[in-house]
C-alpha cells in the first residue's frame, strides 16, 4: 500500500502531497510548521526568487 499525507498551508491554502511511507514520516509532515517555528519564519524571510539549498536534509520538509 502506498501513502500519501496532503499538507494544506494555513494562510496560502496551497496542498502539497507527500509520499509517506513510514508513520515518522506521516507526523513530520504534520508537525512541519509546529516543531521549529523560528526556521519557518527564516524561510518565509527569504526572497521568492532566492535558491534554498538544504545540504543534509533528513526528509526535506523544509525545502518543501
Amino acid at each position: 500500500m502506498i501513502n500519501y499525507t496532503t499538507f494544506k498551508h494555513p494562510t496560502d491554502e496551497k496542498t502539497i502531497t507527500f509520499y509517506t511511507p513510514t508513520e515518522f514520516c506521516e507526523w513530520r509532515i504534520n508537525g512541519m510548521l509546529t516543531k521549529e517555528p523560528i526556521t519557518i519564519e527564516w524561510i518565509h524571510s527569504f526572497n521568492p526568487t532566492a535558491i534554498f539549498w538544504e545540504i543534509g536534509a533528513n526528509i526535506g520538509v523544509y525545502t518543501m
